[in-house]
């Protein structure tokens, strides 16, 4: 089962002290989608099609610190973004099937967005 605590206290742990404006500053790696040894978008579309909870492990290694930022841009407070790309996870999982996204990370990023403005 897919444990969110666990995955920002080892992605996160760096920036405990540092105020959600200041994040993007911070974070380490590349850009979403560039370099590493990432898999493709369509490649986790088809695990969560089969329903393999590895899609939402294999989205927060390629685009969780990008979608932390986002959420931290809308959201003040660092438990509040938290929850909200946790959210989006879950969105992402209830979604897909019977959606299938052309563009994976517009696909996320919109979600996260209407996410993170609802709770405003």
């Amino acid at each position: 089962m897919w444990n969110s605590g666990r995955f920002f206290a080892m992605f996160y742990k760096e920036t405990k002290n540092i105020p959600p404006q200041n994040l993007s500053i911070k974070m380490k790696g590349t850009a979403p989608g560039k370099g590493g040894n990432t898999v493709e978008d369509s490649q986790i579309i088809e695990l969560y099609w089969q329903r393999d909870e590895q899609a939402i492990a294999e989205t927060a290694q390629k685009y969780g610190a990008f979608c932390f930022t986002i959420a931290s841009s809308i959201l003040t407070v660092r438990e509040d973004a938290e929850e909200c790309v946790d959210d989006t996870y879950l969105a992402l999982w209830n979604n897909i099937p019977p959606s299938c996204p052309k563009n994976y990370l517009s696909y996320i990023l919109r979600i996260l967005r209407n996410i993170g403005l609802n709770r405003l």
